[in-house]
């Protein structure tokens, strides 16, 4: 077996020695305590905003129906175009009602020319009679000529105003300004027209549907605590979901007296109104999804802390406290977080220095200093 030269043993002995000195010729760096910023627990009142989804809804739509079955002969516009009262929109083959009408207009004329003769007739026969070349039977008779006359005349007319309807209700007619929204008409499309209910669920979409731009509602579902914490007159900020350039404002116009009784929910309805000098006028669109967002009333004074103070660890939220020297880390139950706030609803007092700066770095009971905001 080799053993190790004599030497070897000196030569290790010398290197540790030189180690160790080394080492007790370093300086020790004394590490400063972490710079902490911190913010007293204020109470205030902590507006809620409410945020939710609506659908846009015209205030004034309407669905355009056909009342007389026939082929779709015309139809003058499309999707989008702008109408004014009384335009005519699309109609049915007119050939034959035409010709109804036109018939009975002259039968109408034909009845008021039998009774133009007829009230003549019995003016001669009352003249004559007076001079007694008439007997009071044959006036009589007479009188009977001209009340058949009339009412025979008041048939006529009834049955042109009859004819004049149904050919009416052959046409569409725009009934009031407003914007096309739906074209569910082709020329040479048979059409069932629907003389009963036009807004019945069995029908089909409509031919077309018109509506008046600018004004919308919309109605929303909230839990009865943040409903009670709404007025009449409060502002919302109105979005589209699909276009996030557009936005609006909006006003709760009504506020549902009962809470119902499922869901314990209130119904809220939003009114908007634009005009067309609005930038978005042209964009906000009948059926769009508008994200709503409502100002509700503060409800009371509450404790809040900056939301970047929270510390979360395992579902649970913590805030460090300190007296200027060490942190205490603290478990604290949070409420509602609005505007970089956070409502603090037990663990701390009003007044306590809430740390703000380096939440997850720092430890329970952990020395620190205070630097900046609050010290």
């Amino acid at each position: 077996m080799r053993t190790a030269p004599p030497w070897t043993s000196t030569l290790i002995a010398a290197t540790l020695l030189a180690l160790l000195s080394a080492c007790a010729e370093e300086p020790v760096v004394e590490r400063k305590p972490p710079a902490v910023q911190f913010e007293p627990a204020a109470s205030e009142a902590l507006p809620d905003r409410i945020l939710t989804s609506a659908v846009l809804e015209a205030e004034t739509w309407q669905p355009l129906y056909f009342q007389q079955s026939g082929v779709a002969a015309s139809v003058a516009v499309q999707e989008g175009d702008t109408v004014t009262a009384g335009q005519r929109l699309s109609n049915l083959d007119l050939t034959y009602q035409q010709n109804q009408v036109a018939i009975t207009q002259l039968q109408v004329r034909t009845a008021e020319v039998d009774l133009a003769q007829a009230e003549h007739e019995l003016s001669q026969a009352r003249a004559v009679a007076e001079a007694g070349g008439y007997s009071p039977e044959q006036v009589y008779d007479k009188e009977q000529s001209k009340l058949e006359a009339e009412l025979n005349l008041q048939r006529q007319r009834l049955n042109l105003q009859s004819q004049v309807i149904k050919l009416n209700q052959m046409m569409l007619h725009a009934p009031f300004d407003g914007l096309v929204s739906e074209v569910n008409v082709r020329v040479g499309e048979k059409v069932q027209g629907d003389v009963t209910d036009p807004d019945n669920d069995s029908n089909q979409r409509p031919p077309m549907a018109i509506y008046q731009p600018g004004a919308f509602t919309m109605r929303v579902s909230l839990p009865e605590g943040q409903a009670r914490r709404l007025r009449i007159g409060d502002p919302a900020e109105v979005g589209l979901m699909e276009d996030p350039e557009v936005h609006f404002a909006g006003t709760i116009d009504w506020i549902a007296p009962a809470v119902d009784r499922d869901n314990r929910t209130v119904a809220v309805r939003i009114s908007a109104r634009l005009t067309e000098a609005d930038p978005f006028f042209s964009r906000v669109r009948d059926g769009s999804t508008a994200r709503v967002e409502v100002l509700a009333q503060a409800g009371g004074q509450v404790l809040t802390v900056p939301e970047k103070s929270i510390l979360y660890h395992q579902d649970r939220a913590y805030l460090f406290v300190t007296d200027g020297e060490t942190v205490e880390k603290i478990a604290v139950t949070q409420g509602l977080v609005r505007s970089g706030r956070v409502e603090i609803r037990d663990g701390i007092d009003p007044g306590d220095k809430v740390v703000t700066s380096q939440v997850y770095a720092l430890t329970d009971g952990q020395t620190v200093r205070v630097s900046g905001a609050g010290q």
